[in-house]
């Protein structure tokens, strides 16, 4: 069968319309709420915090946008781009950080050791019941605690701060 060239532009003038209109797009809280559970599906608490605010400002446009890059990359499996990674993950923050909380830990430990030692210490009664040795395990327990205690509090600080950075909340 055989179409004449006269068919061809009546079923184009009659389909134009169609091949010219947009397909119906998902409304944007739809698509927010979709890349959200992918973006809880990465781990990508900090693109979540980011868009939050602004979705709940009604700029779901906004909010995809602060989610979609990071998506992307991981989705493809990318690392994410360095907007997307805390500073904390960086070298150089880590140099920066570097024995500080073993000394501070360190610090506390010689101090409460000499607790121990110090008879006029108001801790008296308390010490009479420990030997030196288990006194000493306690603290080296407790320095150890009050390291971890040190590294999460000043890399949630610093992550913390850095995300209210990007999210512009240091603006004057």
């Amino acid at each position: 069968m055989k179409i004449s060239k006269k068919q061809i532009q009546s079923i184009v003038r009659e389909n134009i319309l169609d091949w010219f209109q947009m397909p119906k797009m998902m409304p944007d809280e739809d698509r927010y709420e979709m890349l959200l559970d992918k973006a809880e599906e990465f781990e990508l608490d900090r693109e979540m915090a980011q868009a939050a605010p602004l979705a709940q400002a009604g700029d779901y446009e906004g909010a995809i946008q602060m989610l979609m890059p990071g998506i992307a990359a991981l989705g493809e499996g990318k690392r994410p781009t360095k907007l997307t990674e805390s500073i904390m993950d960086m070298n150089l923050m880590q140099d920066v950080l570097g024995n500080f909380p073993e000394t501070m830990s360190g610090v506390f430990g010689e101090q409460m050791m000499q607790f121990f030692w110090d008879e006029d210490s108001e801790q008296t009664d308390t010490f009479r019941e420990t030997s030196e040795a288990q006194w000493e395990q306690e603290v080296s327990a407790a320095e150890e605690h009050l390291v971890n205690l040190l590294v999460e509090s000043i890399e949630k600080a610093v992550e913390d701060t850095e995300a209210m950075l990007h999210d512009g909340q240091f603006r004057s």
